[in-house]
Formats: structure tokens, sequence, C-alpha cells
């Protein structure tokens, strides 16, 4: 069912608009897109421990009363300090989900960002800007170069802090390995406690893939870009237009479209912020109406169990999926989605944006009735027969560039130049067909 779209992307009223959000990838597929990923920091006891009751204090409803402001922040660092750990200042898990059967992997990006003091790390050089991903939580690592990297500076010589976005293409290393668990790490990021912001560091990839037994026929759009949405603890509101939604025809269920959604800096303890999709508020069970970046990594509603260290908060980066089939204005036909972000006390970067909508199925319905030209509805030597094709869409999904093949019996011959359209739409009444593919059968 071929579908025709034109992609831009368009952002007004931004705090900071470090990259315009702009097209990854763009078709209609068997398939869908998933993202997945982890924290690469959390906040530790006075004995060094992971703080496990701060990092999970929004485990129920996504709110907490913990924060990465002024918190001890530090490493995770799950392969350990030997061996290839040793290689690694820090690392986690998460893992990547497919549908059953045979999947092709169209897409697999790789994002990550943190908070980085200058003198920590100088993320203008090209040793700071890299990344090691290995499967499975054993082996060597591949190493890879940021393709690009965003950020958002204040201050200046090795004072200065970056909170930054980088990624890189790793399509031929998923397309290798394919579904499992993925160790990612050595990402420059500051440790300590700090105000302003805190520290924090982690990584999410988002791969499109293809399966033409399992999955139905969808929509998939990816979008990416960096901005800041903060002002210093005023009102602020940013909106953004992404185009080349292409929603199929038909009504949508609320399982009919899911949205993804990558977001650095969301503090669960921060509330008076929100996302609007067309004008309505997202939330959910996880994401509060006025706290929906909250350090969660979900799917639709539930919490993601699947990564090693396993905590319900990121402390600096949202990894959310959630379904937008209705509630949400958007409409059948439509090319645009307007996203509005907004905070009063939060500070945080969108980065990534996910869209995958079920085309709905056409059906076809058709008739055939011949007549004898002596209507005594017996077949004689010579006789001319007129055969009539009846056509109806049935379903909910338009039928667009249909094909329709009639095979006429053995013991008739095509008469060329007498196929003639009755009625169609987009088509002038009385047109005639010549072409065929043989005497016995005609296409058109």
């Amino acid at each position: 069912m071929p579908l025709l779209f034109l992609l831009a992307a368009n952002c007004i009223n931004a705090n900071a608009q470090f990259r315009t959000y702009s097209k990854v990838y763009s078709d209609n597929i068997k398939g869908g897109s998933t993202i997945f990923g982890n924290t690469l920091t959390h906040i530790v006891t006075s004995g060094g421990a992971a703080d496990t009751a701060k990092m999970n204090n929004n485990r129920v409803n996504g709110n907490s009363t913990y924060g990465n402001d002024n918190s001890n922040i530090r490493y995770v660092d799950v392969d350990g300090n030997t061996g290839t750990g040793a290689g690694t200042r820090n690392s986690s898990t998460a893992d990547l989900s497919l549908p059953a059967g045979t999947n092709t992997i169209k897409l697999a990006r790789l994002y990550w960002g943190a908070r980085v003091k200058k003198s920590d790390f100088d993320i203008s050089l090209d040793t700071f800007k890299r990344i090691k991903i290995r499967f499975g939580t054993a082996g060597s690592y591949t190493e890879y170069a940021a393709a690009q990297l965003d950020k958002n500076t204040t201050g200046t010589g090795n004072s200065a802090v970056s909170q930054y976005q980088a990624y890189t293409d790793v399509t031929a290393f998923v397309q290798n390995n394919g579904a499992g668990t993925y160790t990612v790490g050595n990402v420059a990021a500051s440790t300590g406690s700090t105000g302003s912001g805190g520290n924090y560091a982690g990584w999410c990839i988002v791969v499109v893939y293809e399966n033409l037994t399992s999955s139905a026929y969808n929509s998939v759009r990816v979008y990416d870009g960096f901005q800041q949405v903060y002002a210093g603890g005023a009102a602020q509101i940013s909106s953004v237009t992404l185009t080349g939604l292409n929603v199929p025809s038909g009504p949508m269920d609320l399982r009919d479209a899911k949205m993804g959604a990558m977001v650095w800096e969301g503090d669960a303890n921060l509330k008076l912020d929100y996302l609007k999709i067309n004008g309505t508020n997202f939330y959910n069970g996880l994401n509060a109406i006025d706290n929906p970046w909250n350090g969660t990594i979900t799917d639709t509603g539930a919490h993601i169990t699947t990564k090693n260290p396993h905590y319900t908060n990121q402390m600096g980066i949202d990894i959310d999926q959630f379904y937008v089939g209705n509630g949400y204005s958007i409409q059948a036909g439509d090319s645009t989605v307007k996203l509005e972000f907004g905070t009063e006390a939060d500070q945080y970067f969108p980065g990534l944006f996910t869209f995958v909508i079920k085309t709905k199925d056409p059906t076809v319905v058709l008739d055939k009735l011949v007549k004898d030209a002596n209507l005594n509805n017996i077949a004689e030597a010579n006789e001319i027969l007129t055969y009539t094709l009846k056509g109806k869409n049935m379903g909910v999904g338009n039928a667009n560039f249909c094909i329709v093949s009639d095979t006429l019996p053995s013991s008739v011959t095509f008469v060329r130049g007498s196929l003639k359209v009755i009625s169609c739409a987009g088509l002038t009444a009385g047109t005639v067909f010549t072409d065929y593919v043989s005497d016995d059968q005609a296409d058109f």
C-alpha cells in the first residue's frame, strides 16, 4: 500500500534550540521500532554502595522525593574493573526485545548523553566523543566515534559545564547480533555532588525492524534533535511541529499508534512539567500529567526490568513508550503532530521521538457476471460473451494502486480493445484499455 509523504520539522518558542528535530527514519513497512537503554550513574551512600532506596523511590507512580541535584553521583560499572571491564569507566546493560520470527534490522542508532565539566573531560576532543558496546555481558567491546554531538554549555574555561547528547550508527552491529543483552559504556561524564541540574549519564538505542510474518503493516517514523526546556524557575513553553507523520486511513484504537521518547535530565522530584500532544496532556500510571519526565524507563505504563542495574529512577534519562491511538487528536490522513513541552521548575532536554502507527487493511470484494449475445444463457460457437467485473473496498483502509486480473476460460478468446471502464473513481467512464497479458487474461 504505497504512501507518499513530506517530512520537515519546525520549532517555535524554544528556550534553547541546539539542533532542530529532523527525520532519522521514515517508511511504511511490516514491522516497527523500539527503544531501550539504561543509566550509567547512580546515587551512592556514604559507604559507596548504591542507594537503592533513593534510586527506586519513584517505583509506584513515577514521582519521588529524591533527585540528582546535590546528590553523591557515581558511575555504574556492571562489567567490573578487570579484563575488558578495565577499559570502561562506566557500563550498564539493557535487552533488545523483538517479535518472534525473522527480523530485518533497518536502522539502529546509539545515543548517549551526560553532564560533564571541562576539567574532567574536554568533549571538544575526539578521544572523549567515543563509546563502547558489546553484545552480551562478556567478551570484547567495539568502540564507536560520535557522528554528531550537541551540547548546552555554561561557564568558561575549565569550569565550563556541558550537558550533551551524541549518537552513532550501529545498524550493522545490531544486524549481526539481533535480540538480546547489550552492554554499553565508557561515556565521558562527571561525578560527585553538584547543584543546578546534578550529574547524570546514560544511553539509548533506537531500532527499526521489519518482520514479514508476525508484524502488522505500520507507518514508522523516527525523529531526533536536541532542545533545552528551562527558564531558571520561570514558566517555559516550547512547541515542536513534526511533519511527515503519514497517519493511515481508518479509525484508530488506543493500541493502533505508539509513541516513544528519550528525554535527558528530567527529575522525579520536580513537578510542574508536561508534554502535550496536539494540545492534550500526556500521562499514564508512571508518567504523571505534571511530571512525565521523571527518570523512568517504561513501556505502556510498566517499568522495563530487563536491564542491569534495574532502577526505576535513572536520575537523568527517560526512555518511555506509550499508546497514542486515541485521545490525542491524531487522525487518519494527518501528516503533522504538535508536541508542546512545558516546565516551571524542572530542566530537561528532549532528544528522540518515535511513532509506529498501524495501517488499516483494505478488503476488496469482486463479483463477475457474464452474458451471452442472444441472452439464452448458452455459449454458442462464435458468440460474443460480455464479462462485467464489479469491485468494492469493504475495509477501513484505503486500497491504492490495485491490479485486478481476470483469467478467461480456455474455450474463449479475448477481443482486443473491448475492455472498457463503466464507472471507477479516478478514471473516465468509457475509457478503453488495450493492454493485456495474454489472449486469455486481462490486467487493468
